[in-house]
């Protein structure tokens, strides 16, 4: 299961005119006060969202005028004029202190405001909005000391919209010593330095959205090719292998497989 956060609310209604019947003016209201606990040492709402998006249903159609977005640090908002009756609250933790950016967390929760009293609500439960989740890139193929490679975070929720991640709760872990994991400052990410041949998996784990990513790291040395290649023509050829982790500057020899169209022979191959 998921870890989820957690918006820390509290509902209370003011009576504003309670005339029988008439217009919707004369209808009683009531206000409900929003509380909110930002992060610090523990884990209530993402640590990267920089403000929580507020705004009240009723009849699964929003409330004129009863949204509202509350930047750190503050911690309490009120909604005035809230009609009595069954509410829903929706909440969302957002990165920018203007609401703006792709959710992180959202959830809802129902409660209903009565004329003359005041009422209680449970918490608001933020789910992640994380979907999918992937270190980038999630194979590397590389040469002791030929290093950093760069490891990147791809968190997705399910529209394919990223979504940003706490940098500062990823926990990074390697099961091999031939590699060195080194976190990034001030972005979700780390460098990977090959220190010797073998394999190894990197693992990144977001606490928050509850999942985890791995890639895969193979290191060779680097040295020369011995490449085994037809030939559907009589005579030689000259074949180009390109550069990179695992070549170096030199030559290599060439068999040409026999068959009933391939005859045999050499070719040259340059490694560049």
């Amino acid at each position: 299961m998921k870890p989820r956060s957690v918006i820390m609310l509290a509902t209370g209604l003011l009576l504003a005119g309670c005339g029988g019947g008439g217009t919707a003016a004369s209808l009683p209201t009531g206000a409900v006060v929003m509380r909110i606990r930002w992060p610090e040492t523990s884990r209530l709402i993402p640590t990267a969202a920089q403000s929580v998006v507020v705004s009240l249903w009723q009849n699964q159609q929003p409330l004129n005028g009863q949204r509202a977005v509350i930047a750190r640090p503050q911690s309490e908002y009120r909604f005035e004029g809230v009609p009595a009756g069954s509410t829903t609250i929706v909440a969302s933790a957002h990165p920018n202190a203007d609401g703006s950016g792709v959710a992180m967390t959202g959830g809802s929760v129902t409660v209903t405001v009565l004329a003359s009293q005041y009422v209680s609500a449970p918490p608001i439960v933020l789910a992640s909005t994380i979907s999918s989740f992937a270190l980038v890139p999630a194979s590397i193929v590389t040469a002791p000391s030929l290093g950093p490679i760069r490891l990147g975070i791809d968190a997705r929720n399910t529209a394919g919209e990223l979504v940003l991640v706490s940098f500062e709760r990823l926990v990074w872990s390697v099961n091999s010593a031939i590699v060195r994991v080194e976190e990034l400052a001030g972005e979700p990410g780390a460098d990977l330095y090959p220190l010797a041949e073998g394999s190894a998996t990197v693992t990144v784990e977001d606490p928050e959205s509850g999942f985890e990513a791995s890639a895969s790291v193979a290191i060779y040395s680097t040295g020369s090719a011995a490449i085994a290649i037809g030939l559907p023509f009589q005579g030689g050829a000259g074949v180009t292998v390109g550069s990179g982790p695992n070549w170096q500057a030199g030559s290599a020899g060439v068999t040409v497989g026999s068959g009933p169209n391939w005859p045999s022979g050499n070719a040259s191959v340059s490694v560049q």
